[in-house]
């Protein structure tokens, strides 16, 4: 094998075996708590969810947003332009997502 070729093989093997000596990352902790609230816009305006008074996210018309929340009741409106829709009741539970759709 000629020297150029030589030397390229050997940094090939030796960025495998690094790679391949390196342990796997840990697998993150799944972080409990929190759920997902998803607003499905079906409507022609755009809407902003609030959870619980507060400003969530901007649901663009005909596309959806979501937003993460604690795990527990909370209570939604979605508004518009032309006016809201709600208030509703948004259960969250832990690593688990609640959609809304609203439309016309």
């Amino acid at each position: 094998m000629p020297l150029k070729q030589s030397a390229l093989f050997l940094a090939a093997v030796a960025a495998t075996a690094i790679f391949a000596a390196a342990p796997a990352a840990p697998a993150m902790a799944q972080q409990t708590g929190w759920g997902q609230i998803t607003l499905d816009n079906q409507t022609s305006i755009v809407l902003d969810l609030h959870v619980d008074g507060h400003y969530a996210c901007r649901a663009l018309a005909g596309l959806f947003c979501t937003s993460q929340e604690r795990e527990g009741k909370h209570v939604c409106t979605a508004q518009g332009e032309g006016g809201r829709a709600g208030p509703f009741p948004c259960p969250i539970k832990s690593g688990e997502s609640f959609t809304r759709t609203v439309a016309e």
